[in-house]
């Protein structure tokens, strides 16, 4: 079997090129009823495919807008349903889009379970970053509730101190996931990626050993006292008052948009499309005026470029 889609109606469906072949040598879409040939219709599919999982790209990691990336990689998994690429990203823009309330760590699980993918060398350095991108994404989740539901090491209440522990519970059994995968992978290619990634198996047991040890922890509870955890279950040790107020509005997001690097990504944008309008125009002008002197105007938009270059990258690592 072989998915295509109709050059037409851009209708994904399976042929059988043994069955469905027409003497002409063409297949009938399943929708609209039109022939085409099957390399036109595997070419068409794989460049649905590349313009999908390119702008669910630029809405991940430049536009921040995590749900539509997670929309579009679910998108181009309908059309290549094995890709691990695609796997990946779908998977990161949904823990990107999670709340502390609503995580999707458990997903991952999920989307690679229930997929046919081999973690060959083609594979590894793929997966290799994923798993080094989740936990980044597992400490964030650790900062943001340190950050946002606690005070003075303090947990503003029982169902914010619910949050975190369901929490760490899907962070240990994804990390035990991960681990049982590592053997998996191509040596050499994971030798490799290591070289390039020198603190991957440090974060790695940095990470496993703070969650072991955050289910196996004491912790103080606003409403409910001085609690132990113990295997992840939670014990109440004595009642105790802390002088702590739930803050009338709590950001729950786990990646809260950068609103200030977004601000500076258009500001760059507008800046570059005015030195590209003025390096047309100086060349509209040399071609009318043959005058020499608008050839040597065009470094002013060149240098303009190579020094907004770096005021802008500086701009955009110090807004993290």
């Amino acid at each position: 079997m072989k998915k295509v889609m109709c050059p037409k109606c851009e209708e994904v469906f399976e042929i059988d090129e043994n069955s469905d072949l027409l003497p002409t040598g063409c297949v009938y879409c399943k929708k609209c009823r039109e022939p085409f040939y099957p390399n036109d219709g595997v070419a068409k599919l794989e460049n649905e495919f590349k313009r999908t999982v390119s702008a669910a790209y630029k809405d991940m990691y430049m536009k921040q807008n995590y749900e539509q990336a997670a929309g579009e990689y679910e998108y181009a998994l309908t059309l290549k349903n094995d890709d691990l690429g695609a796997v990946v990203g779908s998977s990161l823009a949904k823990i990107y889009a999670s709340k502390l309330n609503e995580r999707a760590f458990l997903d991952v699980i999920d989307a690679f379970e229930s997929r046919d993918i081999v973690l060959n060398a083609e594979n590894t350095f793929i997966y290799l970053s994923f798993v080094r991108d989740a936990v980044y994404s597992f400490e964030q989740f650790l900062k943001m509730t340190r950050q946002n539901l606690t005070k003075d090491g303090v947990f503003y209440n029982k169902e914010f101190f619910s949050y975190y522990l369901d929490g760490i519970k899907e962070i240990n059994k994804v990390m035990d996931y991960f681990r049982e995968s590592l053997p998996l992978v191509d040596k050499d290619e994971y030798d490799s990626f290591k070289k390039e990634n020198a603190l991957f198996d440090q974060d790695f047991e940095t990470m496993t050993n703070g969650i072991r040890n955050r289910l196996n922890g004491d912790y103080k509870v606003n409403g409910v006292g001085y609690v132990q955890v113990s295997n992840g279950e939670m014990e109440i040790v004595r009642e105790e008052k802390y002088d702590v107020v739930t803050p009338v509005e709590v950001d729950l997001s786990l990646l809260p948009v950068n609103e200030k690097a977004l601000r500076v990504r258009k500001l760059m944008i507008g800046y570059f499309l005015f030195l590209t309008l003025m390096i047309i125009t100086f060349i509209i002008i040399y071609f009318v005026t043959k005058i020499n002197t608008f050839l040597w105007f065009l470094s002013i938009p060149v240098v303009l470029a190579a020094i907004g270059y770096f005021v802008f990258t500086y701009l955009i690592k110090k807004s993290y």
